[in-house]
């Protein structure tokens, strides 16, 4: 509900993302890559990473992005590091 709250004042896009979240429903393509993240190998995870990727002009990146940032601890990446390893 907070997040919600406070992204009202964003983009239009981000807003209904949130607003669908929020009721439980996902882009297949990023629950797919969170499910690949969870249970998968590594092959599944590059798998379902690359087709998020391949979303739109530069959509799938932005939500690629807007996806690391959101799992990764601190919300900082830096050139060349690995946001998670096992």
């Amino acid at each position: 509900h907070t997040i919600h709250k406070h992204a009202a004042v964003g983009n239009p896009m981000s807003r209904a993302y949130l607003r669908c979240a929020r009721k439980g429903l996902y882009f297949e393509k990023t629950r797919n890559l969170l499910d690949a993240l969870l249970h998968g190998q590594e092959p599944q995870v590059a798998r379902r990473a690359g087709e998020l990727l391949a979303v739109g002009e530069t959509s799938g990146a932005d939500v690629s992005v807007g996806f690391l940032l959101a799992i990764t601890p601190n919300n900082r990446i830096t050139e060349g590091q690995a946001p998670m390893r096992n």
